[in-house]
């Protein structure tokens, strides 16, 4: 073989070893699905609930990937004085950690789960 035909094989090994991995699994996906209505209906319905604290309710927020503060204050309708107390109480617990970090537009902040805060949130 010429040098050129091998760099073709390559892309074409490479092309293959990529799709048969997403093959499978959209071919065991589809055989996971179940066939008719009557078993959905069998199915028991899982329902999210709300943390009962405050401080919860913002460790959730933090652990489910919420890094900034307008997001957080956003999702969990907290007015900003109280969410400052929750966000410094949870710091000052060691369940959380906020990273600060220099960018072209000025420091940003965010703020990241610790274990500790992790195994909390889930206890």
């Amino acid at each position: 073989m010429e040098s050129w035909q091998w760099i073709f094989a390559f892309f074409i090994i490479l092309m293959v070893a990529r799709m048969v991995p997403r093959f499978l699994r959209a071919r065991r996906i589809r055989n996971l699905e179940p066939n008719n209505a009557a078993t959905n209906q069998e199915q028991p319905l899982i329902t999210r609930t709300r943390p009962e604290s405050k401080d919860m309710m913002v460790l959730g927020e933090i652990n489910r990937g919420v890094k900034s503060f307008g997001e957080i204050k956003r999702k969990t309708g907290f007015v900003s004085h109280e969410l400052e107390h929750i966000l410094e109480s949870l710091e000052n617990k060691g369940l959380m950690r906020v990273d600060k970090k220099q960018g072209l537009l000025g420091t940003k902040i965010e703020m990241h789960v610790t274990d500790k805060g992790f195994k909390e949130y889930y206890a």
